[in-house]
């Protein structure tokens, strides 16, 4: 997307600058990213909590992040962390319509109704 913002921007469009790691990363790293991606649009990022420390981590990032931010989880186990980040200033959350693209997703009305009831 480094080559592609650049004349996105200029027809007045904005881009999400997304990255994807496999493992949690450190909030350094996860301000490190961030930065980088900024360059380019709206920063996505998205990792792998290994524990409940992660999650929490992630969730301290997104809420001093520079906004807007748009935070994320692969996997299962927290899949409720997807349903959270926005509390802290994600400016999305991720569901499916359909069938789901990826581990841990929920189906959208579910989502929405959490996200009603949570007040977001």
């Amino acid at each position: 997307f480094s080559m592609l913002a650049p004349p996105i921007h200029d027809i007045g469009s904005e881009v999400i600058a997304s990255f994807h790691s496999g493992r949690m990363l450190t909030e350094l790293e996860l301000g490190a990213v961030s930065a980088r991606l900024r360059a380019y649009g709206i920063p996505k990022l998205v990792v792998r909590p290994g524990n409940p420390d992660d999650v929490i981590t992630l969730c301290s990032f997104t809420n001093h992040a520079k906004k807007p931010i748009i935070t994320s989880i692969i996997g299962a186990k927290y899949r409720y962390t997807r349903a959270m980040l926005p509390l802290f200033g994600s400016a999305m959350a991720f569901a499916y319509a359909g069938t789901a693209t990826a581990e841990g997703q929920f189906p959208i009305q579910e989502m929405k109704q959490v996200l009603t009831l949570l007040c977001v």
